[in-house]
């Protein structure tokens, strides 16, 4: 089966799609610089590596759950959290350079149920952790 047949797997939800799991694209030149980059250090920052990250406040008006449907499925969203506060969602958005944050930005702004964002972009980044577990009890912990 070629790449262009497959069809993105739905994984039913509570009547809102949260966009569906597709199968990987495939890697450029740029993707591949990034590869290395964290082959030659995992730790290394998107900013170091050439990409700017922002984390960017949504309010809408009425429920979020359009627009978090919406921005979930870009690429460019690492995140996209519900929240109680000044901001409706959280986003956190990972773009090529300032000028695709721009665009990101603006497409946000675009939305349909968005009324206003607010933008953070990161200058630098002292701690980010992608290793937080699982949340299952260890091997050990279960046979006790």
């Amino acid at each position: 089966m070629r790449s262009q047949d497959v069809q993105p797997l739905r994984i039913p939800t509570s009547g809102s799609e949260r966009g569906p799991v597709a199968p990987a694209r495939r890697t450029d030149e740029l993707d591949r610089s990034i590869i290395e980059a964290l082959q030659a250090n995992g730790r290394e920052s998107f900013r170091a590596i050439g990409y700017e990250q922002a984390l960017v406040g949504v309010k809408t008006s009425g429920s979020p759950e359009h627009a978090a449907d919406a921005i979930a499925r870009w690429p460019e969203a690492d995140y996209v959290i519900a929240t109680a506060g000044q901001f409706d969602l959280v986003v956190e958005l990972v773009a090529a350079d300032r000028r695709h944050l721009l665009e990101l930005t603006s497409r946000l702004r675009s939305l349909p149920d968005v009324v206003s964002t607010e933008t953070f972009v990161y200058l630098e980044m002292w701690k980010q952790l992608y290793d937080w577990g699982s949340g299952m009890p260890k091997e050990e912990e279960t046979t006790r």
